[in-house]
């Protein structure tokens, strides 16, 4: 239908078969869209802005959310600026800096996003569609810029409004960001709000709601060990791939990179990570787990220690990525301990828990292990404190903690537990952890 009117055009038509040709190019386009198919849709919205007059917003906000799957992040933000643009009334603006704080987020520019969304969101109209929606984009982007306890009470605001609406995809978003937001002091909570999410998503949502709950519903629940979670990891694979997203792609290789490293094999993690593009290994710090995949296969301790300093160079701002930047500062920790560079490794592991956002579980292993090396008391009690209370990773480290307290008070028993220990972490968290 589009090519009917774009003919018609040609053929020296006027006007209104130009508008019915914008109409037509912005239908095509969500019928794209609604099959994954986001170069067409791209390649459909790049139509609209070459046609005269002004684009249909619909076009270009779904060819800019396209292009950011596809991860041209410069035309998808082009586009989401022109379709806020082109609205002709409240709800498509609202609809188009939404887009525009997306194509932000997924370039990792979570303040900047959280700063376009502030500016637009208005709580007393909540009950409108488009201001819910910008409401739980504001929310996640809060979430994403480490800012929790402020996301987590706007979070069940827009969940009460999405259920007042039965928006059920609403829902679905709105539990992401509390599930993801309520983690500080907290274990079976978000585990059992994002459990949800997935259930839901999976009977009422769409791939792209069921991908992030999936997603979440991983990373919250390593805190019981990254073995709990390899079936999700399935079925996130899974998903990711009839989504057609290279940013849920990305993520997944990201996971199983994880997963197979903290098993030991590191011949698997580095054949996952090396069928990825340079631009997706660059991304969720892919670059540094394959050097550590590759360099922990031969040994070859001074590579270890270029790979975190190679990290230290391409870490993301704190203020923009704190997620970024505490994951990358916690595997240059791990690279530099193996790399046996102690002082390197401790100040690493100290941004990790100064980044605010990933929990702080995640820098706890190495400290631990330099505590007992260098007999130091006082880093094994800083290092205690971000133990949390609750869940088998958690836990894993405290009985790890108490070992090394036994070596350091010359207990008899000391490094029999440090064994103990070790195996424990084994059991948690893979074999590689046992090891370190």
């Amino acid at each position: 239908m589009a090519d009917h009117y774009l003919r018609a055009l040609d053929a020296g038509a006027g006007e209104d078969a130009l508008d019915a040709a914008h109409r037509s190019l912005a239908a095509a386009a969500q019928r794209a869209a609604d099959l994954h198919a986001h170069a067409q849709v791209l390649a459909l919205a790049r139509k609209a802005t070459q046609l005269p007059g002004t684009a249909d917003p619909t076009a270009l906000r779904l060819g800019a959310e396209a292009a950011a799957d596809l991860r041209d992040l410069d035309t998808a933000q082009s586009l989401a600026e022109q379709s806020v643009e082109a609205a002709a009334d409240e709800a498509a603006r609202l609809q188009g800096v939404r887009t525009l704080g997306r194509v932000l987020l997924a370039g990792l520019s979570m303040a900047s996003a959280r700063a376009l969304l502030e500016e637009h969101w208005d709580p007393t109209r909540i009950d409108e569609p488009a201001m819910a929606w910008l409401g739980s984009d504001l929310a996640r982007s809060m979430m994403l810029s480490g800012a929790r306890p402020e996301a987590a009470p706007l979070a069940e605001l827009v969940l009460a409004a999405a259920e007042r609406a039965a928006d059920m995809e609403l829902v679905i978003e709105s539990m992401n960001t509390l599930g993801t937001s309520r983690t500080a002091g907290h274990l079976h909570l978000p585990i059992a709000i994002l459990k949800e999410a997935v259930s839901i998503a999976e009977e009422f949502g769409s791939l792209a709601a069921l991908a992030r709950a999936l997603n979440n519903s991983i990373v919250i629940g390593w805190n019981n060990g990254k073995k709990s979670v390899r079936d999700q990891q399935e079925r996130l694979t899974a998903v990711s791939q009839r989504l057609g997203s290279q940013d849920y792609i990305s993520r997944t290789h990201l996971f199983w990179a994880l997963h197979l490293h903290a098993e030991g094999d590191f011949e698997g993690a580095r054949d996952i990570l090396g069928s990825t593009t340079a631009e997706m290994r660059e991304e969720y710090g892919l670059a540094l787990i394959q050097a550590l995949a590759t360099w922990a296969l031969d040994g070859a301790t001074g590579d270890l220690l270029d790979a975190a300093r190679r990290g230290l160079q391409v870490l993301p701002d704190r203020e923009e990525d704190p997620q970024g930047y505490g994951y990358l500062h916690d595997f240059i920790a791990m690279a530099s301990y193996l790399g046996n560079d102690l002082a390197l490794a401790t100040h690493a592991a100290e941004q990790t828990h100064k980044s605010g956002e990933i929990p702080p579980e995640y820098a706890i292993e190495v400290p631990l292990l330099i505590a007992l090396e260098t007999q130091d008391r006082d880093l094994l009690e800083s290092t205690r404190l971000h133990i949390a209370p609750a869940g088998q990773r958690p836990r894993s480290f405290g009985v790890m903690a108490d070992a090394v307290e036994q070596v350091l008070d010359g207990h008899p028993a000391g490094h029999r537990s440090v064994l103990d220990a070790a195996h424990l972490r084994a059991e948690v968290d893979g074999p590689l952890c046992g090891h370190l």
